[in-house]
């Protein structure tokens, strides 16, 4: 185990926890782990992570300590595992995500029933209220049967939200609690926006620019259903977003951090700067500091972070299939780009994940969930309306305040869910 200084000489009394969290694909379920238990850290519990090597550095960097497996060696991972396990001595245990430890079980060594076998209480973050969806994620279109007894076995359920409903669950063994600690984030927002003007100086930014922030996460390159509109797609995404901003006909700064630069062709009002990753205080300063923040995944950290900063955010998704070679008519109104991506393209399946799809999947959870009205949900192959909503985000008064008083209002119901400390009390 590779222990974390502020983890030292911990106080008698404290809960030990382990958190399994074996993501290889995306640290979104990390993330979300740390959200809510960083502020256990050191004052109610000692925690452990159970984590691959290669996503360990922004565990430990957030303070906590870390066991850390490889691949190709379940053997030898079962056994580190059970000898740290023995070690640690851990009051409860937590998936960050039961489902992905199903997934690496056959190279991590640990499954459900290794967990249960210890005899503590075993449980799970869930990010999707799972029982609402029948357990079946759709991937561009394919549908996905998972083990529903990976959640129905576990001991609790802890519901972060965003994206879960902010409701007090009934249920002792579920219980829903704030992502955020959201007096330490508004106060660090206020601190950043404070000092906006000489942050934008430094930046080297034009007074009338505005500032959009884009945020794309590994997996959001990867075609999983290996369908080849999909991967023509991807690879047109950014273009489609960009030609929007072009059509704003106004000086924006995008600020881009993710894997792969944008493939773009000049224009001189926007100024186009990309990261592929930038340091967290940095990370936090860029949503709060953005005129607009532009995604497209329903589920992204980022996004609620700018939501509950009220930093009008929109969401380009997709509500329905689309067959490009029957809207002939269609294409000849469009822009010849966009003709170009049209027969390029050919067809496209719904999304609220890009390029994942899970459009039926989080229908459940985005049903009469207040957090579906602290965006703009755009429709990325209609023009006029991205490019009016993208303007009216960026310029309408009337619209931004009504769309920041609707974020308010979600952030207030935020805070009357349970604390960290109150959450480890309920399931404990």
């Amino acid at each position: 185990m590779i222990p974390n200084r502020s983890q030292v000489n911990c106080g008698a009394g404290m809960k030990k926890i382990m958190v399994i969290a074996l993501g290889l694909l995306s640290n979104g379920e990390i993330t979300i782990s740390m959200g809510v238990l960083r502020r256990l850290l050191g004052k109610e519990a000692e925690i452990c992570y159970v984590i691959h090597k290669n996503m360990c550095q922004q565990v430990v960097a957030n303070g906590f300590s870390v066991i850390v497996l490889e691949e190709h060696t379940f053997s030898e991972n079962r056994e580190l595992f059970r000898r740290e396990l023995k070690k640690f001595s851990p009051d409860l245990i937590i998936c960050a995500d039961t489902f992905t430890m199903d997934f690496a079980s056959p190279w991590s060594g640990i499954d459900l029933d290794e967990l249960k076998s210890i005899g503590i209480p075993v449980g799970s973050f869930d990010q999707y209220e799972w029982e609402a969806t029948n357990y079946l994620q759709d991937f561009s279109g394919v549908p996905m049967k998972l083990k529903s007894e990976l959640i129905s076995e576990c001991d609790f359920i802890i519901r972060p939200c965003p994206v879960n409903k902010p409701t007090v669950e009934s249920k002792m063994t579920i219980v829903n609690c704030s992502l955020f600690d959201m007096d330490t984030l508004l106060a660090e927002k206020e601190a950043n926006v404070k000092n906006i003007q000489p942050w934008r100086k430094s930046k080297e930014i034009l007074k009338e620019s505005k500032i959009i922030l884009i945020v794309n996460s590994p997996w959001e390159y990867l075609d999983v259903a290996r369908s080849l509109d999909t991967a023509r797609l991807i690879n047109w995404l950014p273009r489609i977003i960009y030609n929007y901003l072009s059509m704003l006909d106004i000086p924006i700064t995008v600020f881009h951090i993710g894997g792969r630069e944008w493939p773009l062709t000049d224009n001189r009002l926007i100024d186009y700067r990309h990261f592929m990753r930038v340091e967290p205080a940095e990370y936090n300063r860029l949503i709060h500091c953005a005129d607009l923040f532009c995604g497209t995944n329903l589920i992204s950290v980022t996004l609620s972070t700018a939501v509950l900063c009220k930093t009008p955010a929109v969401l380009f998704q997709n509500e329905k299939y689309i067959d490009f070679t029957k809207l002939s008519s269609v294409l000849e109104r469009m822009p010849d780009w966009y003709r170009e991506m049209a027969l390029d393209v050919v067809r496209v399946l719904p999304f609220k994940v890009f390029p994942w799809g899970w459009f039926r999947f989080l229908k459940p959870i985005m049903n009469d969930n207040p957090y579906s009205q602290t965006f703009a949900a755009l429709p990325i192959f209609e023009p006029k309306k991205c490019v009016k909503m993208l303007y009216d985000s960026l310029y309408d008064g009337d619209y931004i305040n009504n769309m920041q008083e609707r974020q308010e209002q979600y952030a207030d119901m935020i805070r009357l869910l349970p604390s960290p400390t109150r959450v480890l009390e309920l399931i404990v």
